[in-house]
């Protein structure tokens, strides 16, 4: 007889077809059950289960008094099921399997592995016993963001605003980028001008991809690839000084996203450093999408 205290002697285990797992493509796969015994099931279902970890001030209060500190929290921010198993006595070593056939929906947020971000997806599969504890496995689950598309409310702007002009007492200052979309591992490539004023000298030109992540109160602002010129390697012109650049886009878990607390963008910059340490800067937003 099965207890009421605990789960019946059985195995549970899942099995996916082999990836990548995509946003809006088809998860298959099968959950295989190994009874050891005899019991009654009502039936099962897997869970598509999608959590976030962020960071939130929380204030604590002791005799000593209270003061505020950040601390990680988690969330789920999106869960899809899918029924496994119809109801039906188990008999001992019968093996059941049940198939895995789901899309988790292009609007749902991809998996994000980052400094601060971390959004990450599992599948649990669970069975209804009667008159017992439920069975239940659960694996972790890489979501990738659909090839060559951003992420959740990662639309970024056309491609053909792709030039940012600043100008300043020092000089004008004109970014202009191929392209404001790039998949992961892909190269970001464009071109750093200056138009300088008399007088006008700078020392290093560095240009810089650069990644921001934010998660509730925590935030990172990461330099992740990098270039730096010298004046005398610059192509002149009869009014500018030319830097033309190619930043490779790293692959990872981090294409453009926001969703809930969680938030990643990018921009490329360009930096003008001057005698004494001064600098000046120019930047353009970029959208980072899946691998292409």
């Amino acid at each position: 007889m099965v207890s009421r205290l605990r789960s019946p002697n059985a195995d549970l285990t899942i099995d996916l077809d082999e990836g990548p797992h995509q946003l809006g493509k088809a998860i298959t796969g099968r959950v295989t059950l190994l009874p050891g015994m005899s019991f009654h099931m009502r039936g099962g279902k897997v869970e598509f289960i999608c959590t976030e970890t962020y960071w939130k001030m929380v204030r604590r209060t002791t005799r000593m008094g209270s003061a505020e500190t950040n601390e990680s929290a988690a969330t789920i921010i999106r869960e899809y099921s899918q029924p496994i198993f119809n109801g039906a006595e188990i008999a001992n070593l019968m093996p059941q399997v049940s198939d895995i056939n789901f899309t988790i929906p292009l609007n749902a947020p991809p998996t994000v592995q980052g400094r601060v971000c971390n959004i990450t997806w599992r599948l649990k599969a669970t069975l209804d016993v009667v008159r017992a504890r439920d069975i239940s496995r659960e694996i972790d689950l890489v979501v990738l963001p659909v090839p060559g598309e951003s992420s959740v409310g990662g639309s970024g702007p056309p491609a053909e605003n792709a030039m940012e002009v600043a100008q300043l007492a020092e000089c004008d200052l004109n970014l202009s980028l191929a392209t404001l979309r790039v998949s992961v591992g892909e190269n970001m490539e464009g071109v750093f001008r200056i138009f300088p004023k008399e007088g006008f000298a700078p020392e290093a030109v560095p240009v810089e991809l650069i990644r921001f992540e934010k998660a509730g109160t925590s935030q990172a602002d990461l330099s992740v690839g990098s270039l730096e010129f010298k004046t005398a390697e610059a192509t002149k012109t009869a009014d500018a000084m030319e830097f033309p650049f190619s930043l490779p886009v790293p692959e990872c878990l981090l294409a453009t996203v926001s969703v809930h607390e969680t938030s990643v963008s990018w921009r490329v910059r360009g930096t003008l450093t001057l005698g004494g340490g001064e600098e000046l800067e120019i930047s353009q937003r970029v959208t980072v999408r899946g691998s292409a």
